[in-house]
């Protein structure tokens, strides 16, 4: 089974904790944060790039990731193996 196979059945997995009565609401939500995300970064990252280059947006991003893997590593649940309707 493939990646994208994989990613996708999680992907639609979750929908299936929201009750039927609030899917589209809470879809429809999903979709309003990520197209918001998307727009800010895009937006912030331009800035970034126009005043001080290249590099120094690449730096910023890597700094951000830096910092969010331990928080990562330490604060998300492993789910490997664990039934989806298990995790809280």
């Amino acid at each position: 089974m493939s990646a994208e196979k994989n990613e996708s059945k999680f992907i639609r997995s979750k929908t299936y904790f929201i009750p039927t009565e609030a899917r589209g609401t809470g879809n429809g939500l999903k979709s309003l944060i990520a197209a918001i995300g998307i727009t800010s970064g895009l937006l912030l990252s331009s800035i970034i790039i126009l005043f001080y280059g290249l590099v120094v947006a690449f730096v910023f991003y890597s700094l951000i990731i830096l910092i969010d893997l331990p928080l990562i590593y330490f604060y998300i649940k492993e789910t490997k193996g664990i039934d989806l309707s298990e995790v809280q």
